[in-house]
């Protein structure tokens, strides 16, 4: 049996949700719900180097609908990427382990990913190869779920042999 974690793949994972998924055998990248623009799908908050809050934005294409984040598209007309990358460099280059970590963002960042989840994922594996997990990662769209939110959360741990959800 084994311990699954299951969070949305949102972009750039923090600490916290780094920590839960290195610590699960399977992360289950619960792809399958709603986009929601306000939470951290495809934006996450950095300090610049003189403290101030600025958000890092993937731009994805919005339809209007009900969309789920398994289909949110990037925009790859616009250039993103060098901007995040230059960001990242101009306000966190001298920090600790930067000369580590930053040419694992920049090769996930070189695939002009079509589907915001494949970027996220990406990251998330990346992070994860970093740290040394051996975290195995699935994506909630592939595994039959369905029901309330709790059966559904159970389904998906369920489905991946897991005996224990760790939140």
């Amino acid at each position: 049996m084994a311990i699954v974690s299951v969070h949305q793949p949102n972009f750039m994972p923090w600490t916290k949700l780094l920590a839960k998924i290195v610590a699960s055998d399977v992360y289950v990248a619960y792809d399958s719900v709603q986009f929601n623009k306000r939470e951290f799908h495809a934006r996450q908050r950095f300090a610049t180097a003189r403290g101030a809050a600025v958000f890092l934005s993937v731009p994805v294409r919005h339809t209007g609908n009900r969309e789920v984040i398994r289909d949110m598209r990037i925009v790859n007309e616009q250039p993103w990427r060098e901007r995040h990358l230059e960001f990242l460099a101009a306000n966190y280059g001298s920090t600790p382990y930067f000369g580590e970590v930053f040419p694992i963002i920049e090769g996930v960042y070189a695939t002009k990913y079509e589907l915001l989840v494949d970027h996220n994922v990406r990251l998330i594996e990346a992070f994860c190869g970093y740290l040394g997990a051996g975290t195995r990662v699935v994506r909630s769209s592939t595994l039959p779920h369905d029901g309330s939110r709790e059966e559904r959360l159970l389904e998906l741990v369920r489905a991946v042999g897991g005996d224990e959800h760790l939140t």
